[in-house]
Formats: C-alpha cells, sequence, structure tokens
C-alpha cells in the first residue's frame, strides 16, 4: 500500500507539470523589490516563482491554480501564510524544488482537494495538511507539519523538528514513541488506529526521516492509549478520552468533556479548560517482610490494602513470592477550577493475625518495606531437614521388603 501512495505522489507530481501549464504562466524571475500585500492565484493559471522572492503578505493559490517554487529563495518579511483552498474542478497545486525560506517564518495550510510537493526544501517554514489534501517531503529540512483529516503524506529522507498528528472519532495506541530517526514509520499501522467511516485518520508514512519532537491531538469522540512515549504536547478536546501511562510529556492541554488520566507520567504543564479533567496517578511499590533480623524474610501472599483519609478502600493485592506488589494510587484530579489533591493514604500488610502500616502521600512513585510486627518466618534445622527427607525413603524401603516377603509366601 506504501509503495502504491509513493507511485500515486509521483503521478500526481507529473500530471501537476504536464496539465498544468495548458493554462497561463506567469515566470516571476529574481527580483530585490518586496512585493507588497497578498498574492492571489486563481483559475488555470500556473505561477512560477525563481531566484529570490520576498513578500510582505500571504500568498493564496485557489481554483486550480498552481505555484511552483524552483531554484528560490522565498523571504516573508513579516509572518506570512501560504492558502491552498477553495478547490474548482481540480485542485489547487503547490510544487517546490530547491527552495529556501527565509525571513519571519512561513507557514502554509493546505485543505480541500489540495496537493502539495517539496524536494530539496529548507528553512523556516511548517506546513497545515487537512481535508482530503495529499503532500510528498523528499531530501528536506523544515520546520516541521500537522497531519489532520484524511490528509496523507510521505516523507523521505527528511529532518522536521515537530510533527503533530490529529485524530478525529477514531481508536488508537501509541507505544514506545521519542524524538529520533525512523528507518519506517506509519501513523495507521504503527499507532494501531481502528477507524470507522465517520474516522478522520491521517496517512502518515515516514521514511529515513530525523523526528525533533511529536505531539498528538485526539478529538471528538477519540480513545487513546499513550505508553512509554516521549511527546512534546498531548491535546483532546469534545467527549475524547486518553490514558497516558509511564511516559514523559511537555504539555497536557483538553477542552470541553475529554479527560485524559497520567498514570507515571511526568508532566510539565497541565492546561484543562471546559468541564473535562486530569488525573494523575503514581505506583507505590511494597514490600512485606517478617521480623527476622535485618533484611528479613520476603512474606509472599501479604494482603496490601490502600485506604484514603475517610477509610474507604482505595486498593489492595497480595504479594508475590518476593514479597513485594505494586498499587496504583490518585496523587490529585485537576480540572479548569484548580488542583484537587487526594491527601494522604493509610497502607496496611496483613497476613495471618499479623500486619503493618505506613501513612503515604503520592507526589510520585513511591518504594516502601513494611515489616510484619511479631512474625518470622520458621527456619528449619539441618536435623530436622534431613530427617523428613528420611520419612519417605524409610516408607519406601518397608514397602518394597513388604512386597518382597508376600511374593516368597
Amino acid at each position: 500500500m506504501r509503495r502504491l501512495f509513493f507511485v500515486i505522489l509521483f503521478s500526481l507530481l507529473l500530471l501537476i507539470v504536464g496539465v498544468g501549464r495548458r493554462g497561463v504562466v506567469s515566470d516571476v524571475r529574481a527580483s530585490v523589490e518586496v512585493y507588497q500585500g497578498d498574492l492571489v492565484l486563481g483559475g488555470n493559471n500556473v505561477t512560477i516563482i525563481e531566484g529570490y522572492f520576498g513578500i510582505n503578505g500571504s500568498v493564496y493559490v485557489e481554483g486550480n491554480a498552481t505555484l511552483i517554487l524552483t531554484n528560490a529563495v522565498v523571504n516573508f518579511t513579516k509572518a506570512g501564510e501560504i492558502h491552498m483552498r477553495y478547490p474548482a474542478n481540480g485542485n489547487p497545486r503547490f510544487q517546490v524544488e530547491n527552495t529556501e525560506f527565509v525571513g519571519a517564518g512561513c507557514e502554509g495550510r493546505f485543505s480541500g482537494n489540495s496537493s502539495a510537493t517539496f524536494s530539496n526544501a529548507t528553512g523556516d517554514a511548517y506546513f497545515y495538511f487537512s481535508e482530503e489534501t495529499s503532500g510528498s517531503i523528499v531530501d528536506s529540512a523544515l520546520v516541521g507539519l500537522q497531519a489532520r483529516g484524511s490528509a496523507a503524506i510521505a516523507v523521505l529522507n527528511s529532518s522536521l523538528q515537530y510533527v503533530d498528528v490529529v485524530l478525529a472519532d477514531g481508536e488508537a495506541s501509541v507505544v514506545n514513541l521519542s524524538p529520533g530517526f525512523f528507518d519506517l514509520w506509519d501513523f495507521q499501522e504503527d499507532c494501531s488506529v481502528v477507524s470507522t467511516p465517520k474516522t478522520a485518520a491521517p496517512d502518515v508514512v515516514f521514511s529515513g526521516t530525523e523526528v525533533g519532537f511529536w505531539s498528538f491531538s485526539f478529538q471528538n469522540n477519540s480513545t487513546a492509549s499513550v505508553a512509554q512515549c516521549e511527546l512534546l504536547q498531548l491535546h483532546t478536546n469534545e467527549h475524547s478520552t486518553v490514558d497516558v501511562y509511564d511516559s514523559v510529556i511537555d504539555t497536557v492541554e483538553l477542552y470541553h468533556l475529554a479527560t485524559v488520566t497520567l498514570t507515571n507520567t511526568t508532566c510539565g504543564l497541565l492546561r484543562p479548560f471546559g468541564e473535562g479533567g486530569v488525573w494523575v496517578y503514581w505506583y507505590l511499590d511494597v514490600h512485606v517482610l517478617d521480623s527476622s533480623p535485618s533484611p528479613g524474610q520476603s512474606v509472599g501472599s501479604a494482603n496490601v490494602s490502600a485506604v484514603f483519609s475517610n477509610g474507604t478502600l482505595a486498593e489492595q493485592a497480595l504479594t508475590g513470592v518476593d514479597g513485594w506488589t505494586r498499587l496504583t494510587l490518585m496523587e490529585k484530579m485537576a480540572n479548569a477550577t484548580g488542583n484537587y489533591a487526594v491527601g494522604s493514604y493509610t497502607v496496611n500488610a496483613t497476613y495471618l493475625s499479623y500486619s503493618s502500616g505506613a501513612t503515604v502521600n503520592m507526589s510520585g512513585n513511591i518504594a516502601i518495606t513494611l515489616a510484619l510486627l511479631g512474625f518470622v518466618i520458621p527456619e528449619f534445622p539441618s536435623v530436622l531437614f534431613m530427617m523428613l527427607m528420611m520419612v519417605p525413603l524409610l516408607s519406601g524401603a518397608l514397602f518394597f521388603r513388604r512386597k518382597f516377603l508376600t511374593t516368597r509366601k
């Protein structure tokens, strides 16, 4: 499917050059002057810009128009945008070859049935791909991209500082994702995206590409799980639910009735808006020992419980053969009105009639040891052990002796 996707993009590029040039072609050569105001391209026109091009405004490519930047330096003297919109009996097209974006920074917003291709492009430029937009980025180094809707983007042998993927009305599982180099990464496959006819899930494929920072947005009625990831931002809205485990996130932002659960996850900034909220949990690891001389012996099958300050049970579990067990306890809930801490927990360990307790406040992961007062696991002396071992041997010998005597009679 990936190969077919790249073939389609390459064919589309050829189609742009072949079909688009049948319209009116405008050739803008190198110039030291700065274009004042917005540049609006429409109809079936093909506009080619070469050399230096400065603009004190934005660029709009509409209808069935085509804008080609080739061997160019594009300078937005103030922060400007490139818009591709309003398709009419075709699609607006944007083709970039061997071009550098400089100046105050460029944002490209591609919507509708538009298409954009980049080859050997560099500089301060960030592009938004939405709706049915298709695009490719090859051998380029850009600030980044956002993909949403049903957009299809292929990135090959490139470098992106920021990547933001938006999923609406779907399910996804993002696991073990952090900044780095990716030989091959496919959002829909690697994130196990489950979609319905209502789902808007972009098809984003990276090959041989470096990503500096990851961000994800889960919108409308999405359900997502994030585990062992390092993200710049997590955004969610409407009725979406996101569970995050064992991760590091710089900013978590949510709107409307969205809910986010953070378990063993470090977050630099929580930004809850609307009526939703963020629930923050941490791990409490408990080691239960007997009261024999230090370090004591581990007690398996001990019951460990944690209760809130009002006496309500929060969670309980049994220790393993190594005497350890793990509870997951909430630190706080945060919403638009403030942070609401749970406070302290009372933790108890019991085995038979023996018990031990402690008080903890979950502001992060904690490990504690509880020694059961008065309980000592019996040690078997070596002589007693040998006698116990001899019992089955003697029983076996007597059995065979009786059998032998019975046979002789």
